[in-house]
């Protein structure tokens, strides 16, 4: 089979990163695979790494919250985009490709374009929509029109749809394979504390994309803030970076750590190599949004590699996380909950080891590579089945 997927980023957060393992599945077991990108970046690496042919393709633009909200940049947007759509849709016809399998629903032209080629079309929706609800009623339906088959990485996304468009939709919950947990050595995890002074400390972290009031990291800072003077030997980290244009917020989260004098206990690490190795590194793993998370892929990591996780109560992390039992759920944006709940996990190394255990058990039975890649390999049987003999 000939997979084609089309993608937005060049980055490696949480659908870079799962982009990354179906592609090199599928070229492992002897499908050919082809990933198209706007630009390059470190996901082409990874990719290339593992035999995986990519290509640069400018027609794929998705559309923004930057660009949405800029009457300029979105007036821009739609005027290129007729022009993108029928090249892309070119391009995609001279690849002939079995399916067609578009890796964010905020890829407009790819989508149109797929269908436009003729060619099978999977629409993997990674995204919640709500803060955008009159729009939602619109666009849901070109995301129906448009694809042949819906894939929603959770419940919480699934039910975002319109119950007609629900019905062409399918929960597939993104997997980790035991391999992949397996390989991270404890070599890589100590120099990951070394490089941060964490060998005589405890650890708590955030991992994912630096942006102010939606992913929660001042939520994390402020919590942190709160716990200064009673785990003073506590490290919190700040893993990963904003997205390009974003730089503002980070600087926003490094100003309210000097005012919370925060400095001394408070490490922005960047974007990292070894994400895995990384999050091995804490004690506890904080995943904090203020928002409805679809599905955070680093809650997962962080469970397989049997760390307990605090989230906040709402989206795709209660599909992962049992409250009481594999972490901690907290309601979202409440800095003294969050608090409490580090304070409790921080008391009680027994307690960590436990929902640690428990958080890598769930993983296996509920988020298994197994389970995504057959789920996944059946969906794109339904829009190319394989010849019969």
């Amino acid at each position: 089979m000939r997979v084609l997927f089309l993608h937005g980023v060049g980055d490696l957060y949480g659908a870079s990163r799962c982009l990354v393992r179906l592609a090199s599945a599928l070229r492992e077991d002897g499908h050919e695979v082809e990933v198209w990108l706007p630009d390059a970046g470190p996901i082409v690496t990874k990719l290339e790494s593992a035999g995986v042919a990519c290509e640069l393709a400018p027609e794929l633009r998705g559309i923004t919250r930057n660009t949405y909200h800029r009457r300029r940049s979105l007036i821009h947007f739609l005027s290129e985009s007729p022009g993108r759509i029928l090249s892309l849709s070119r391009k995609i016809r001279a690849a002939r490709p079995d399916v067609v399998h578009t890796n964010m629903a905020t890829l407009v032209t790819a989508g149109l374009a797929a269908r436009l080629s003729g060619r099978p079309h999977l629409w993997h929706v990674r995204e919640w929509f709500g803060e955008f609800s009159r729009e939602w009623v619109i666009f849901q339906w070109l995301l129906r029109v448009c694809s042949d088959r819906i894939v929603c990485i959770s419940k919480t996304v699934a039910d975002q749809f319109h119950p007609v468009i629900r019905k062409k939709t399918r929960i597939i919950y993104d997997g980790l394979s035991d391999s992949e947990i397996q390989a991270v050595s404890q070599a890589r995890v100590q120099a990951f504390k070394s490089k941060f002074g964490l060998e005589r400390h405890p650890a708590v972290g955030v991992v994912g994309r630096i942006k102010w009031k939606r992913k929660g990291q001042e939520v994390f800072l402020r919590a942190a803030s709160l716990l200064r003077n009673e785990f003073p030997q506590t490290r919190f980290l700040c893993i990963g970076s904003p997205f390009p244009g974003n730089e503002d917020h980070l600087e926003s989260l490094q100003r309210l750590a000097a005012e919370l004098g925060m400095n001394h206990m408070w490490i922005v690490t960047g974007d990292v190599d070894e994400n895995l190795a990384a999050i091995a590194a804490l004690d506890i793993l904080v995943h904090p949004p203020c928002q409805p998370e679809p599905f955070g892929m680093v809650v997962t990591e962080a469970m397989a590699l049997g760390k307990p996780v605090i989230g906040s109560d709402l989206g795709g992390i209660k599909e992962q996380v049992e409250n009481n039992r594999t972490g901690l759920l907290i309601p979202p944006n409440d800095p003294p909950a969050l608090a409490e709940a580090i304070k409790i996990l921080l008391n009680n190394e027994t307690l960590r080891l436990t929902m640690g255990a428990r958080g890598r058990a769930r993983c296996r039975e509920c988020f298994s590579w197994e389970s995504f890649y057959r789920s996944m390999l059946e969906e794109y049987y339904v829009l190319a089945p394989p010849p019969t003999i």
